[in-house]
C-alpha cells in the first residue's frame, strides 16, 4: 500500500475504491490503498464515453480536427494564466501538503492532480490525433503525400528532444512545471510523438520500425507504474540504485503474469454480469481485512502518538504543591529532501 492503510472509520474509501470511484471524491484521492490506482477512476470514465466520442470525432473534417486541437492545447496553460494575471504565485500549490485535506488550496491541489474531468482533454486529444491521421492518410497528391510522410518521420525525435530538454534544463521548463506538466501543457511534445511512432495508415515510420522490438514493454509499463511505491516501501534504504529498478522490474513481470494476463483472460471468457463478482468480493473484503488486521503505525516506531504521564505522586512526595501532568507527544517530522541540497548534508532540529 502507498503509506499507511486506512483506518477503521474509512470503510466508505475502500468500497469507493473496490468500484474505481476514489478519484471523484478529493478528499479520498491521497488517502486509498496504493493511490497509483486513481488513474483506472480515469480509464472507466473514458471507456464509457469512447463509442459516444468516437462517432462524433469519426464524422469530423480536417477543420474542425485542428481547431479542436488548438483548443486542447491553449486548455491546460490556464493553470498557468489565472494565477498569473490574477496577481498570485503561479505555484499557489506548493502550499499543499500530501494527504491534507484542510484548506481550499488542498481541495484544488488534489481536484486537478486526480480528478477524472481534469484529464478528460487528454483523452480526447488522443482520439483527435488518430482522426487526425485517418485524414492525412487519405490525401491522393503524391507529392504532398510524400511531404506529409516526411514531417512524420520528424515528429518523434522532434518531441523526445524537446522533452529531453525541459527536463534536463530547468531554464526550458515551463511555468509552474509541477502541476502544469501534470495537466499536459506539454501536449503538443506528447502529440507529436504519438503521431510520429504511429505513422500513417499503413506507412509506419522508420523509428517506428526501429524500435518495434520494444512493443512488448507495453504489457508491463502500468504495472511498473501501479507497483513501483509499494516496491519503495520494500527498499531497505531511502536512496535507490540500479538493483531498485532491477527489483522493480521484477516485481512488475510477477504481477503481469500472475495478476494482469490471468484477469485479462478471465474477462475475455465472462460474461458482463459475472464481472460483477469482482467489486463486489473487493467491497467486502476490503473493509473486513480493514477491521481484522492490525494497523502498522505510521512512523515506525513503538511509541504511541502521545502519552500521558501523570508525576503527581512523584513529585508529592517531595513538594506537596508541585502537581502537574505530563504529555509526551511524537510529533511526525522528516527531514525535508530539499532540491538545492546537493552536498546530502541536510539536518533535522527537534524544536
Amino acid at each position: 500500500v502507498h503509506g499507511n492503510a486506512p483506518g477503521s472509520g474509512n470503510d466508505v474509501l475502500l468500497i469507493l475504491q473496490a468500484w474505481l470511484l476514489q478519484a471523484w471524491i478529493p478528499k479520498y484521492a491521497e488517502q486509498a490503498l496504493n493511490m497509483q490506482c486513481w488513474f483506472l477512476c480515469c480509464l472507466v470514465l473514458y471507456w464509457a464515453l469512447f463509442k459516444g466520442v468516437f462517432q462524433i470525432i469519426n464524422g469530423m473534417k480536417s477543420t474542425n480536427v485542428l481547431i479542436c486541437l488548438v483548443v486542447i492545447v491553449w486548455l491546460p496553460w490556464f493553470v498557468i494564466f489565472v494565477p498569473l494575471f490574477s496577481g498570485n504565485d503561479v505555484e499557489w500549490y506548493e502550499d499543499h501538503h500530501f494527504g491534507h485535506f484542510e484548506t481550499t488550496v488542498d481541495t484544488a491541489v488534489v481536484f486537478l492532480k486526480f480528478h477524472p474531468l481534469t484529464f478528460l482533454h487528454v483523452f480526447l486529444m488522443g482520439m483527435l490525433l488518430s482522426r487526425l491521421r485517418t485524414l492525412l492518410g487519405e490525401e491522393e497528391d503524391t507529392e504532398r503525400l510524400g511531404t506529409i510522410e516526411g514531417v512524420f518521420e520528424a515528429l518523434a525525435p522532434v518531441g523526445y528532444l524537446c522533452l529531453g530538454m525541459m527536463f534536463c534544463f530547468g531554464a526550458c521548463r515551463p511555468p509552474a512545471a509541477k502541476l502544469s506538466a501534470r495537466l499536459s501543457v506539454l501536449l503538443p511534445f506528447q502529440g507529436a510523438i504519438l503521431l510520429g511512432l504511429a505513422g500513417l495508415p499503413g506507412r509506419p515510420t522508420k523509428l517506428a520500425k526501429w524500435v518495434s522490438c520494444l512493443n512488448f514493454l507495453e504489457s508491463y509499463s502500468y504495472a511498473v507504474y501501479v507497483i513501483q511505491f509499494v516496491c519503495w516501501h520494500m527498499w531497505p534504504s531511502y536512496q535507490t540504485g540500479p538493483l531498485f529498478f532491477v527489483f522493480l522490474a521484477a516485481c512488475a513481470t510477477v504481477l503481469v503474469h500472475l495478476v494482469q494476463k490471468p484477469a485479462e483472460a478471465l474477462l475475455k471468457r465472462s460474461s458482463k454480469w459475472a464481472l460483477l463478482i469482482m467489486p463486489v468480493s473487493v467491497m467486502v473484503l476490503l473493509p473486513v481485512l480493514n477491521h481484522l488486521l492490525p494497523h502498522k503505525n505510521p512512523h515506525g516506531t513503538g511509541l504511541p502518538a502521545s502519552a500521558k504521564l501523570d508525576s503527581s505522586d512523584i513529585f508529592a512526595k517531595k513538594v506537596d504543591t508541585f502537581r502537574f501532568t505530563l504529555f509526551d507527544i511524537r510529533l511526525p517530522l522528516e527531514e525535508a529532501k530539499s532540491e538545492f541540497d546537493t552536498t546530502g548534508e541536510s539536518v533535522l532540529i527537534n524544536p
